[in-house]
């Protein structure tokens, strides 16, 4: 993730295509939700801890979260009382723009727009078990595929939670615990690494037609 975020479990629920009812549950979030997403951000535990602070400050003063390239989502899904009640927020891979530093500014930007980090989601604890946050990770997944990407990423580290099976369950392939994201770069037939240590699990999930992982490499994206 790019933010470095170590999700905590949350109830798992089953899949399917969200009503338009329940589409109408998840905007991007507002200057007026700025403090309610400061405190459902603060259920994640970020390497950074003032990251939630400092997101809902750029909030707060109407600003969009900062993306040198690339697109990024603070999303939330209401509650019945539309008070929200979860938040997603999305951008650019980080750390595999760092890997690709060799290859220049335009590499890195091509990257940025086609491969989005799925950095955290946060529910509620009173709202869990609701399908919230799948509704938060399928809405988000429909807008950036509309903008043209073709890859969403994301990480979860074991001491919170075994995130697998509910992952799974939205579409993504979730490698063994250790494992790198490798991504193929056209440049040279060679791949840019997502590293992960021994209490990581990295996960990735087709945006478009073409994207598929041969040898564990996923390929057809830049």
């Amino acid at each position: 993730m790019g933010k470095a975020s170590r999700r905590k479990a949350e109830s798992r629920v089953a899949g399917g295509r969200p009503s338009r009812a329940e589409r109408r549950r998840i905007r991007p979030a507002g200057p007026s939700d700025a403090d309610r997403v400061q405190e459902l951000l603060e259920l994640i535990v970020w390497n950074d801890p003032g990251l939630p602070a400092t997101m809902a400050a750029t909030l707060r003063a109407g600003a969009s979260p900062a993306s040198p390239a690339g697109m990024r989502l603070l999303l939330v899904a209401d509650g019945d009382d539309g008070v929200p009640a979860a938040v997603l927020t999305a951008g650019p891979p980080g750390e595999w723009l760092q890997g690709l530093r060799s290859f220049g500014p335009a590499a890195q930007i091509h990257m940025a727009r086609r491969v989005v980090d799925l950095e955290g989601v946060a529910v509620d604890p009173g709202r869990r078990g609701q399908g919230l946050g799948a509704l938060l990770i399928e809405d988000a997944a429909h807008r950036f595929r509309n903008a043209g990407y073709r890859l969403m990423s994301g990480t979860f580290e074991l001491p919170y939670g075994d995130l697998t099976g509910y992952y799974e369950k939205r579409g993504f392939t979730v490698l063994p615990p250790g494992k790198p994201l490798l991504l193929r770069i056209p440049e040279g037939n060679g791949a840019v690494a997502y590293p992960a240590d021994a209490h990581m699990q990295q996960m990735w999930r087709s945006l478009a037609p073409g994207v598929t992982a041969p040898g564990g490499i996923i390929d057809g994206v830049l």
